[in-house]
C-alpha cells in the first residue's frame, strides 16, 4: 500500500543518511508504482500477469532527440554518409537495450527511421524527372512513377506515401536500430537500405555488373 511503501522508504532514507552518510536525491526516488518509474533507461510493463522490461518512455523521447540532428533533411549530405554516421549510434542503442522484452516502442522507431531516410532520399532527388527515373528503376511501373513525382505533395507526406514503401519496402530498409531487438542483425558498415539503393539506382535495376 502507499502507506507501507512511504513507511519503508523513510525508513531506508533515515538509514542511508544516518548510519552511511549518503545523500537521497528525493527528486529520483518516490513511492509508486513501478511501471510509472524508470531506472538506467528502463521501465518495466506488466503483460499477462508477467513482468516484462521495457525501454522508458522519457528515454525514447531523448533518444528521438538525438537521433533528429543526424536525420535532418537539410543536412547537404549524402545519404551514405548519413548511414555511415547513424549506424554506431543506432548499434549502441540497441546493444545497451538488448534486455526489453517488448518490442512496441522499437518497432515504431525502426519505422520512423525508414521513413526518415526516404525522406532523404526523396529530397536529393530534387527534380520530378529525377524522382520518376529513379522511382521506375526501384521498380515502379511508368505510369506510377510519373504520377508519384508529380503528386506535388511534399516530402513528409511522400515520404510515408505507397509508392516510396513500394519502391523501398520494409525488406529492403533495415536500419540497426532494432538489432537483436527485433530479431535481425544489423549490417556490419553500413544499413541494408543504402546498399539497396546504391546496387538499385546505378546501371539498371539490379545495379551495374551485378
Amino acid at each position: 500500500s502507499q502507506r507501507a511503501g512511504d513507511r519503508v522508504m523513510a525508513s531506508i532514507t533515515h538509514y542511508l543518511e544516518t548510519h552511511l552518510r549518503l545523500t537521497i536525491n528525493t527528486a529520483k526516488s518516490a513511492v509508486d508504482r513501478p511501471w510509472r518509474r524508470s531506472f538506467l533507461g528502463y521501465s518495466v510493463s506488466w503483460h499477462k500477469r508477467q513482468v516484462r522490461l521495457r525501454i522508458a518512455p522519457k528515454s525514447l523521447r531523448a533518444y528521438l532527440a538525438k537521433l533528429r540532428p543526424l536525420l535532418r533533411r537539410s543536412r547537404g549530405q549524402s545519404l551514405t554518409t548519413t548511414i555511415r554516421k547513424l549506424n554506431p549510434v543506432l548499434r549502441g542503442w540497441a546493444n545497451y537495450y538488448r534486455l526489453t522484452d517488448t518490442k512496441r516502442s522499437v518497432e515504431a522507431l525502426d519505422g520512423w527511421i525508414r521513413r526518415r531516410l526516404r525522406l532523404i532520399l526523396w529530397q536529393q532527388w530534387k527534380r520530378t524527372r529525377t524522382r520518376a527515373r529513379n522511382l521506375m528503376r526501384l521498380g515502379l511501373t511508368e505510369p506510377r512513377a510519373w504520377q508519384s513525382a508529380t503528386n506535388g505533395r511534399g516530402p513528409w507526406w511522400n515520404s510515408g506515401a505507397s509508392h516510396m514503401n513500394a519502391a523501398l519496402p520494409k525488406k529492403g530498409i533495415r536500419p540497426p536500430v532494432s538489432g537483436k531487438l527485433a530479431g535481425y542483425d544489423g549490417p556490419a558498415s553500413e544499413s541494408a537500405m543504402n546498399r539497396r539503393i546504391r546496387n538499385r539506382m546505378y546501371g539498371g535495376v539490379r545495379g551495374r555488373g551485378r
